[in-house]
């Protein structure tokens, strides 16, 4: 089996090939691939897959996003999944963690002294 020649970044592809491959680039960027490895499928550089399809990677890219978003709050208040809900409200609704402060209920001071040494000069 010979390897497929790989398009270099400075050689034009035809408006036919971008054509023939947008759904094909969306669907692949919809599922999480990575541009290195659709440039792999395409045999053609990264570079040139960014700059001939932009909107395809990008629009698929959105409705993975989209996509998980929807499934992870689904998840979070069907199933009242208490860590979902935590991540949930700490990413998208700026909460936090309270700041435990720590008190000592003891009677114990701590008193803090600084010496100075003298020295003679002689």
């Amino acid at each position: 089996m010979t390897k497929p020649e790989v398009i270099p970044k400075y050689k034009r592809i035809s408006k036919r090939f971008v054509e023939d491959h947008q759904e094909q680039v969306f669907k692949m960027a919809q599922i999480g691939c990575t541009d290195k490895e659709l440039a792999h499928i395409l045999s053609m550089s990264e570079e040139n897959l960014r700059i001939n399809f932009r909107t395809e990677l990008s629009e698929g890219r959105a409705r993975l996003r989209r996509g998980l978003r929807a499934k992870q709050l689904e998840l979070a208040l069907g199933d009242k999944n208490p860590t979902m809900l935590i991540w949930l409200g700490k990413n998208y609704l700026g909460q936090k963690e309270p700041k435990n402060e720590h008190q000592h209920s003891g009677g114990i001071t701590i008193e803090k002294k600084i010496f100075k040494a003298s020295v003679k000069k002689e």
